[in-house]
C-alpha cells in the first residue's frame, strides 16, 4: 500500500480499530460538536465546530449508519459485536458528539431525526472513502463490485427499465446486486438518505429540489391493451373510442411520485364500466387473458406483454392520452461516485437503445406537452 503521508486524508487506527483520525471529517459534518466540552445551555450557544477527531470513536459513526437500516438497537448491537448496554453507551456518546437526539422512539423502533437524515448521504460517502483509502488495490475494478444498488419503481417501470436489462448488467458486473422495492411518498427523502440510489419517476409536474438530479428516458404515447382474438381485433384504423365503449376497463393505478393512472374515461367521455382498479400494471395485463375487458397502458409495456402475453395493442385514432416520460431521478451526492454513475450510465445507454423508437429529439418541448396534457386531464375531471 502506498505511504500514506503524501494523501490529503490521513488515517491512522488503533489496533482494535476504534480511535480514527481524519483531518477532513470537520468538511463532512460541519457541526459536530467536541464531546468533552458542556453541552449548549441557551439557544444562543452554537456548537463547536473543532472537534477532537484524534479521539472520535469509529465505532459511534458505524453504529449510526446500522442503526439507520436496522431501527433496533439489539440488532445493531449484534452487528457490531457489542452487548446492547455497550451500544447504548454508543448512542449516547454519539448525541453528545453531534449534540443532537439523533434518534427517537416509537414504540419499537429507533427513528432517524431529520439531522441525523441530512448527513446520513456523508456518513455513507464517509465510509466508502476509507475503503478505498485502505484498501489494497490502487485502481480498484467498479465491476467486481458486490455493493447493492437500490431502484425504487412500480412493476411497470421496473419492467420496462430494469428487467430487460439484467443479464447484460450481469455479464459485465457479476458481483452486483440490484434491489427493486416499491415506490412510495418517501422515495425523494430515500434518495437523500442514501436507502435507494435511483428513482423512476413517470410524473411530468413533480417537483425536483437543487440536490436532485433527473435524465428522461424516453417519450411515449398510451395503447390500448385487450386479449388477442379480442372482439375489436381486425378493425384497424377505423377502431374508435365508441367501440371501447362497448367493454368494460381494467384501470391499473399508482402513487405519486411515479404518477396517476390518466382519467381517461372523464377525458374521451368513454362509459366503460371499471370492474378492476389495482396498483399492479402486469396483475391487470393478466386478468385481460379471461376477459372482455380492456386497459391503457404506455406503449413500451404493450410491446413487452405483446412478447410473451397472448394479448395486442390498439390504437383508437379518437382516444386522448397523455404522454409518458418516466425519469431516472438520483441524489447529487452520488454525481462522482463511480459505480453509480457506471450504474445509471449503462442503464440509460441501454434504455435509449431498447427504446429508439421513443426517444425525443427535443426533450424539454416533449415535457412541456406532457404536462399540458395532465393539466386538460385534471380540468376534464372537475
Amino acid at each position: 500500500m502506498a505511504p500514506l503521508g503524501t494523501s490529503r486524508y490521513l488515517a491512522h487506527t488503533a489496533a482494535d480499530g476504534k480511535i480514527f483520525h481524519l483531518r477532513h471529517l470537520h468538511s463532512a459534518f460541519p457541526t459536530m460538536r467536541d464531546p468533552d466540552q458542556p453541552k449548549p445551555n441557551s439557544k444562543m450557544d452554537q456548537p463547536m465546530t473543532t472537534p477532537d477527531y484524534d479521539n472520535i470513536d469509529l465505532r459511534i459513526l458505524r453504529l449510526l449508519v446500522i442503526l439507520q437500516d436496522t431501527r433496533s438497537l439489539a440488532r445493531t448491537a449484534a452487528a457490531l459485536g457489542l452487548s446492547v448496554s455497550q451500544a447504548s453507551r454508543l448512542l449516547a456518546q454519539a448525541r453528545a458528539t453531534f449534540g443532537n437526539e439523533l434518534f427517537t422512539r416509537h414504540g419499537p423502533e429507533m427513528i432517524p431525526t431529520p439531522d441525523l437524515t441530512a448527513i446520513l448521504p456523508r456518513l455513507h460517502d464517509l465510509f466508502r472513502s476509507l475503503s478505498a483509502l485502505f484498501s489494497n488495490e490502487s485502481e480498484p475494478n467498479l465491476l467486481e463490485s458486490s455493493e447493492t444498488i437500490r431502484i425504487g419503481a412500480v412493476d411497470n417501470t421496473a419492467l420496462v427499465f430494469v428487467a430487460p436489462f439484467i443479464k447484460a448488467m450481469h455479464e459485465r458486473a457479476p458481483k452486483l446486486h440490484v434491489e427493486v422495492v416499491p415506490l412510495n411518498h418517501q422515495a425523494l427523502p430515500d434518495l437523500r438518505s442514501g436507502t435507494l440510489d435511483l428513482v423512476v419517476a413517470c410524473d411530468p409536474h413533480l417537483h425536483l429540489d437543487d440536490d436532485m438530479r433527473s435524465r428522461l428516458l424516453i417519450c411515449a404515447r398510451m395503447k390500448v391493451l385487450a386479449r388477442r382474438g379480442h372482439p375489436m381485433s381486425g378493425r384497424g384504423a377505423a377502431l374508435t373510442t365508441a367501440d371501447l365503449d362497448r367493454y368494460p376497463m381494467i384501470s391499473p393505478t399508482v402513487s405519486q411520485p411515479s404518477g396517476v393512472t390518466a382519467p381517461i374515461l372523464t377525458l374521451n367521455q368513454l362509459s366503460s364500466q371499471r370492474v378492476l382498479q389495482m396498483p399492479y400494471f402486469l396483475a391487470c395485463a393478466w386478468t385481460l387473458l379471461d376477459t372482455d375487458a380492456y386497459m391503457v397502458v404506455p406503449a413500451p409495456l404493450t410491446d413487452l406483454l405483446a412478447e410473451r402475453l397472448p394479448v395486442e395493442a390498439f390504437e383508437p385514432a379518437d382516444l386522448f392520452t397523455p404522454l409518458w416520460i418516466p425519469s431516472f431521478i438520483w441524489h447529487a451526492r452520488t454525481d462522482l461516485d463511480p459505480l453509480r454513475q457506471w450504474v445509471r450510465a449503462f442503464l440509460i445507454t441501454s434504455i435509449r437503445e431498447k427504446w429508439r423508437a421513443y426517444l425525443k429529439a427535443d426533450e424539454g418541448a416533449a415535457v412541456q406537452e406532457a404536462q399540458r396534457s395532465e393539466t386538460r386531464e385534471m380540468r376534464a375531471c372537475v
